[in-house]
């Protein structure tokens, strides 16, 4: 269980890790650096899907505790559940945003294909550009985003796995792949609205098959 929330939880770090300085592309530039002037604090609801469960809790920077569970009740959780809660409410500390700072210490961007609207790029995601477990795993992980030209922000994020590989001794992750969709949030700046998750490995003679989904929603300004 432990190697099983540590994958999941590094291959999803990317969205939520911390920063470094590297040269970058001019739009992803003025997409973070609109982002940043622009960031303020809301409170929502985030409905999660994993390990076959379905939460839905409720985030407000101005509450205490921040982190309430909105469904199912607190009496209706098991162990497993409990401890899932737990997580979600540790690791909450706000909205997460498209283009945030972490995206100055990605590697290697190329062009993949560019149309009128947006260019779509490929990266390399760094030990700097991570947090946690995430940084052992960045050299086995790519990434491709798209951004938009007329205001520039981020679209999408992919980090996957192209290659199985083995992260500890007695472990394979035959496939990782974390997808992030993005919308506006009422300052006009793209938000992390649905993050996906699929995992597949070998851990000490254990199969690991998971999938997950987090969904933002109902932002509400503070």
């Amino acid at each position: 269980m432990r190697f099983r929330v540590a994958i999941a939880l590094a291959v999803c770090a990317f969205a939520a890790s911390a920063s470094a300085q590297t040269a970058i592309p001019a739009a992803l530039s003025a997409a973070i650096e609109a982002t940043q002037s622009a960031k303020a604090d809301y409170a929502f609801e985030q409905a999660i899907e994993a390990r076959g469960r379905n939460m839905r809790v409720a985030f407000d920077p101005d509450s205490d505790p921040r982190v309430r569970l909105i469904a199912p009740s607190q009496g209706e959780l098991d162990s497993d559940g409990r401890r899932l809660f737990e997580r979600i409410a540790d690791d909450l500390e706000g909205l997460s945003w498209c283009a945030s700072e972490r995206l100055r210490a990605i590697e290697n961007v190329r062009v993949l294909r560019e149309d009128s609207e947006t260019v779509a790029y490929a990266f390399q995601p760094t030990a700097a550009s991570s947090r946690g477990a995430m940084a052992q795993l960045a050299q086995h992980l790519r990434g491709e985003m798209v951004i938009s030209k007329a205001e520039p922000d981020i679209r999408s994020i992919r980090v996957y796995a192209p290659a199985p590989f083995s992260p500890l001794p007695l472990t394979e992750v035959a496939a990782a792949d974390a997808r992030i969709d993005c919308a506006a949030a009422p300052n006009g700046r793209n938000y992390v609205a649905m993050t996906s998750i699929r995992l597949s490995a070998v851990a000490f003679g254990q199969s690991v098959d998971e999938r997950s989904v987090q969904r933002t929603s109902a932002l509400e300004p503070r």
